[in-house]
């Protein structure tokens, strides 16, 4: 097995796997690594006006157990309006891993969340709600006569 620091002083191309959450999902992952970074790319097939959450994890053809998660990234990953084309994710990797990574035949997943929105309409909703009673209640009150009757109390009893 070669060390990947060593794979890295050639541009590499590799393809990755596109693994699907929902309707939005991402498609065309490939990956190459020059110097300490790795560039991952992929198209992101989704509306343009959702929120995404985008996740990264590295695994291996020969292990199936490994999983690797990349820290030190920056580029269309975690949450942001990333539907489109020609996305990419720079992970430094000797940031999280000094000594580098000992296998060979790697491949990246690509995960996409749509994340939920606020619903608004129902604070306005409420509001409106609020605003129509409160008008109902002062047009109410603006009809009745303006005098009130004052009820009298009987005197309390004398102290024996």
């Amino acid at each position: 097995m070669l060390p990947l620091l060593f794979l890295l002083l050639i541009d590499i191309a590799a393809f990755g796997q596109d693994k699907t959450t929902g309707e939005a999902h991402s498609t065309n992952v490939r990956w190459s690594a020059k110097s300490d970074v790795i560039t991952i790319s992929y198209d992101l097939i989704g509306s343009p006006d959702v929120k995404y959450n985008v996740s990264a994890v590295m695994k291996s053809e020969k292990d199936t157990t490994f999983n690797l998660t990349p820290f030190s990234v920056e580029g269309d990953i975690g949450e942001g309006y990333f539907a489109g084309t020609s996305k990419q994710i720079l992970w430094y990797y000797p940031r999280d891993y000094p000594k580098g990574l000992q296998t060979e035949k790697y491949y990246f997943e690509i995960y996409v969340k749509p994340i939920e929105q606020p619903k608004t309409w129902i604070y306005y909703a409420v509001g409106a709600a609020a605003v129509t009673g409160g008008l109902i209640a002062l047009l109410v009150k603006g009809n009745q006569s303006t005098g009130r009757s004052v009820i009298e109390l009987p005197m309390p009893p004398g102290r024996p």
